[in-house]
């Protein structure tokens, strides 16, 4: 094993926490370090005539991480046997299975090498050979290795022997193509491969920069990606065992076979996770240079080189500069027609540079530095270009100096000139002789805004002159000046500046309005030689230019053919188009936006000021009319959702000359655009026959009024039909009814009138359609193409009239004259109650009489449903004047959709006397109701009347609580526990004995009748369990929570063991006997004191 196997796994269990012996650890270490025995063939013969490699052997070594194959030739003195090894080779296989010679025939060997490669055939008898495989990384197994022998010349498809050879009047072949014999050729045993996997970054690279350092003496950027980038959690990178980055610098390319030989420097080391470096090189280096990176880890450093940690190829290092140049001369040449003249530079090239740069220099003195004052660069040459040809200006006489540099690509260059690189005497340069007096390179440019720049080259050879410059309509010449006095001028000239010398520029104003071509010339006054006076050359040979356009006039108004808002692709937009001006070139166009009225309202205003006025604002960047050649100009303004605005756009012009109008006029460049994007809204509402609004419907003729906040496009379009409206895949009708045709489009009609923006559809609701909402779909368009669709839901239809149940009173009710009669009952509609309402009948000295309609207030809703309602009302006997079974009560309920339900009982009124005994009533007679005397009440004996009764029922209750305590005494806690569902049944029945049974004044009153609604919402399983007979037990024992607290508490417990009761058959006996027997009593108890009708 190799020494990054044995740190690997030292590693790995220094990290383990587990505390092993000593002798423990030291046995583990010792199996882990491999000592790779040499690995032979079994040593099986072969005919000599086969070639086999003999004495074959591999070895693995774990610090190179590779195997090495040794074997030798077949020790022969058959000098035609040696012969043929020098035409044959040998094929090296490896494989991670043995190998014989059919697996050979499948695999690609990894070397092929001659048999004996020198000429001398003496040497090839017992020749040996020895082989190294660089195995790859993260290898881990056992490997096989075999060796062929193969003959070259002897390999065509037919097999047969094609070579031979004559050897002393005898010829030879070889046997055969390629000859393998397993067991002599090859190793059976298998070597055991172990190497790590890559420890090492991947992608070097190196940049190198020429100009950067205190010198410029340039450095190389190294960049690599860490192995953890790739490969997450990879290595270490804080704490001791944390790798280290090396960086090496070589002239060689690195490999792992000659990583140990070659020259290297390391010249960085760098913590974990670093990817850069920057290596700053020494003075004069020029040369091509590798850089390597590696890990050490652990002790390990991975200088196999399998990924990309080295670079493939070298880059160049180089801040030496060329040498100097040689060979440097010039020669001048005049020009007289131009004033001017050419020196022409010329060198030898520099041969051991390539794409090197030529610097040309000149000067009044001679040139030992090209950093020294009064050195000039007059240009730059390109390799192998060996000449340089330099304008000389106007008015120069003297000698010049030249020099010659040069640069490499690197940019190095060295300032300093040899004696062969620039001329040791200058050469004469004569352009003065030649020369006229005037500035040179005269150009005026209209810049715009009412600007014009003159710019120009000063004259040669003078020193503090002073220039004029000149404006004129036409050209100036030596004629425009002859005959003029001091202070005259030519026609439409203007003297416009006067410029000192070395400023070579100036800027002056346009005349206001004008659109015309214009000169400008510029002419010198400076005084020359011997002269007293300053000269001026007023010739203008070459110191003008022009004609150029001068234009401060403001541009025309642009047209603004349309501005309107429409759609595109879906999307609300303003289009703007506008013509292009024809008579301007080069203009732009600005298109502005005002949400305000600029004319405040008034309409005699007609136009205004863009620049003058508060609320423009520019929108999007100016359009540039490059060309006359587009008639007109179109923009789009994209325009937010929910907008309902009016917004007004102009168009201005700035011409090409900066001249921009400002003003808006509504017959020209300015347009009301009405920028709407918020769909309409609309409001619905449904009449009946007699012109109410109503929200429910029934039998008759409605119409739907749709009432829109704006005005519309279009007729909306309708689909009116009711909620449970369906249609199978065929289109026929399986549920609802439609009111609108569905198969085409119907629309509502406009609603004739002064009411704006409003819609009808009359529709029919006929005794057969179901109970439903009416469903709407309307779809709506407004003149600005804002779409709604709107879906509404509402409008029950009523198909029932409503059901209506009275409690009290009934014809059998008798109140006497000084109580309250009390009416009470519930009411019920599938879609909803409109009111109750109440009218009593009575007599009042033999004349009927009739109350007024009264709604009743005192309505509860049922928990069950909200179209259920409980009502209550209660009034005093004393109200009907004439006594007896005349009187008449009406109950009439209305529901939203105006169907009516009416009830009506008789019952009597009377205010006879009543006597109570044996449990009975009776009416002794009628008479006038007066205050009876009270009568003193006769004191009862302890033994007789009521007396009695307590005492017996004391007596009852004794026995009861003996009898319970002797039946708790005598079973057992698993019979009671057996039997609870039955003794709290039986404490159930005794606690009702005792408590006297319920209370029969709640029976039929209306919270019982609550009660009985609020019944109606239990579930499935709840009115299962209030048919079974232990469900009326709990009912039963509902009904006495309304006694006390403490009772309340019993009845809970009492239930809850009910519940959680496993009913046996005896418990089921007991129910059938005792439970229904009570129930159905208080049921007719209850009842007795109402009828319900």
């Amino acid at each position: 094993m190799g020494h990054n196997g044995r740190a690997s796994r030292g590693e790995a269990m220094r990290k383990t926490s587990s505390r092993v012996p000593m002798l423990l650890i030291a046995i583990l270490l010792g199996s882990l370090i491999t000592w790779t025995p040499t690995v032979s063939a079994s040593g099986n013969s072969s005919a000599v005539e086969q070639l086999q490699a003999q004495s074959i052997s591999a070895i693995f070594d774990g610090e190179t991480e590779s195997t090495t194959v040794y074997w030798s030739n077949l020790v022969t003195t058959d000098y035609p046997l040696m012969l043929q090894m020098q035409e044959s080779r040998y094929l090296v296989y490896r494989h991670n299975a043995p190998l014989n010679e059919s697996v050979a025939a499948n695999l690609v060997p990894w070397a092929n090498v001659s048999m004996c490669p020198s000429t001398d055939v003496g040497t090839c008898s017992g020749r040996t050979f020895q082989l190294t495989y660089p195995l790859p990384a993260g290898t881990n197994g056992t490997y096989y290795y075999a060796i062929v022998s193969y003959f070259a010349n002897n390999d065509d498809e037919d097999g047969s022997n094609d070579y031979s050879y004559t050897l002393n009047n005898q010829t030879y072949s070889p046997v055969s193509v390629g000859n393998f014999v397993h067991g002599e050729a090859n190793i059976s045993e298998g070597i055991v491969e172990l190497t790590n996997d890559i420890t090492a970054p991947f992608f070097v690279q190196a940049n190198f920069i020429p100009t950067i350092g205190a010198s410029n003496e340039g450095a190389t950027d190294i960049s690599w990606v860490n192995l953890n980038t790739i490969v997450p959690d990879s290595l270490p990178e804080v704490g001791d065992a944390a790798y280290e980055i090396r960086i090496y610098r070589h002239g060689e390319p690195a490999t792992r076979e000659t990583w140990s030989t070659i020259d290297k420097t390391e010249i960085a080391q760098l913590n974990a996770g670093d990817t850069t470096f920057r290596y700053m090189l020494e003075a004069n280096t020029d040369e091509d240079v590798y850089y390597s990176v590696t890990y050490l880890y652990l002790g390990y450093e991975d200088v196999r080189f399998l990924g990309t940690n080295t670079l493939a190829n070298s880059i160049h290092e180089d801040n030496v500069a060329p040498g100097s140049v040689q060979d440097v001369s010039a020669s001048f040449a005049e020009e007289p027609e131009g004033g001017t003249g050419n020196t022409t530079i010329t060198w030898t090239d520099i041969e051991s540079e390539e794409g090197e740069t030529y610097h040309i220099w000149r000067s009044g003195t001679p040139i030992n530095d090209t950093t020294a004052e009064g050195v000039e660069l007059v240009g730059t040459a390109g390799d192998e270009d060996e000449s340089y040809r330099h304008q000389v200006e106007r008015g120069m006489l003297g000698l010049a100096f030249y020099a010659v540099t040069a640069s490499d690509t690197n940019g190095n260059h060295n300032n300093s000139v040899s004696v062969n690189s620039a001329l040791e005497i200058g050469i004469e340069e004569d352009t003065f002789t030649p020369w006229i007096a005037e500035p040179t390179n005269v150009q005026a440019v209209y810049i715009g805004n009412g600007q014009t720049t003159i710019t120009w080259t000063d004259q040669l050879g003078v020193e503090g002159e002073q220039y004029h410059v000149w404006r004129s309509c036409v050209q100036l010449t030596s004629m425009a000046f002859i005959g003029l006095e001091e202070g005259q001028y030519p026609t439409c000239t203007q003297l416009v500046a006067t410029v000192p010398d070395s400023v070579e520029t100036v800027t002056v104003s346009v005349p206001d309005n004008i659109d015309e071509k214009a000169y400008y010339s510029v002419s010198s006054l400076a005084r020359y030689s011997l002269s007293s006076e300053p000269y001026e050359d007023l010739r203008f040979q070459f110191n003008w230019d022009g004609p150029i356009d001068e234009d401060t006039l403001r541009p025309s108004l642009a047209f603004l053919q349309d501005a309107y808002m429409t759609n595109q692709a879906g999307n609300k937009i303003t289009l703007l188009r506008w013509v292009n001006d024809l008579t301007e070139s080069g203009e732009t166009y600005q298109i502005w936006m005002n949400e305000n009225d600029p004319f405040g309202g008034n309409e005699e205003i007609m136009s205004g000021d863009i620049s003058t006025e508060d609320g423009w604002i520019p929108i999007g960047d100016p359009v540039y009319a490059e060309f006359n050649n587009q008639p007109d100009f179109t923009r789009v303004i994209d325009l937010a959702d929910n907008l309902d605005k009016t917004t007004w756009y102009a168009v201005t012009m700035t011409d090409q000359y900066g001249n921009e109008n400002t003003q808006y006029s509504m017959s020209m460049n300015a347009r009301e655009v009405i920028e709407d994007t918020t769909p309409p809204e609309i409001t619905l509402l449904v009449e009946n026959e007699d012109g109410e609004i109503v929200d429910s419907l029934r039998e008759g003729d409605y119409r739907l009024y749709v009432y829109a906040n704006e005005e519309l496009g279009e007729y909306p379009i309708l689909n009116l039909r009711t909620s449970d409206y369906a249609e199978d895949e065929n289109g026929f009708v399986i549920a609802g009814t439609a009111f609108t045709e569905q198969s085409s489009t119907v629309r509502a009609q406009p609603l004739q009138g002064s009411i704006e923006n409003a819609y009808r559809y009359q529709f029919e609701i006929t005794n057969e359609i179901d109970t439903a909402d009416i469903r709407a779909t309307l779809e709506i368009r407004d003149a600005a193409q804002n779409v709604a669709v709107i879906d509404v839901t509402g409008w029950a239809i009523d198909s029932q009239s409503p059901t209506l149940e009275v409690y009290a009173p009934s014809q059998e009710s008798l109140y006497l004259y000084g109580e309250q009669i009390h009416v009470y009952g519930a009411v019920t509609d599938d879609v909803g109650i409109a009111s109750v309402e109440i009218q009593f009948r009575y007599y009042d000295n033999g004349i009927m009489k009739e109350t007024d309609w009264t709604a009743m207030t005192d309505l509860t809703s049922a928990s069950t449903s909200n179209n259920s309602w409980v009502f209550e009302w209660w009034e005093p006997a004393a109200t009907f004047h004439d006594l007896g079974n005349n009187q008449k009560v009406t109950i009439r309920v209305t529901d939203t959709s105006g169907n009516e339900k009416e009830w009506f009982t008789l019952f009597t009124v009377d205010n006879c006397l009543r006597i109570i005994g044996n449990y009975d009533s009776a009416c002794i007679g009628q008479q006038v109701f007066e205050p009876e005397e009270e009568v003193e009440a006769a004191e009862e004996s302890y033994y007789e009347g009521v007396y009695l009764m307590v005492y017996a029922l004391g007596g009852i209750n004794v026995v009861l609580l003996i009898m319970t305590m002797l039946s708790v005494l005598l079973n057992s806690p698993d019979r009671k526990k057996m039997r609870g569902g039955e003794e709290d049944d039986e404490d159930d029945w005794m606690r009702e004995f005792m408590g006297g049974g319920g209370d029969e004044a709640a029976a039929g009153s209306p919270d019982d009748v609550r009660n009985d609604m609020a019944s109606l919402s239990e579930d499935a399983t709840e009115r299962a369990d209030a048919e079974d007979p232990f469900a009326k037990s709990e009912g039963r024992d509902r009904k006495r929570r309304k006694k006390t607290a403490k009772a309340e508490e019993v009845e809970e417990e009492v239930e809850e063991d009910v519940d959680d009761d496993e009913f046996d058959d005896e418990d089921d006996d007991w129910d059938d006997d005792s439970g229904p027997k009570k129930k159905p009593a208080r049921k007719s108890v209850k009842r007795r004191s109402v009828r319900r009708k």
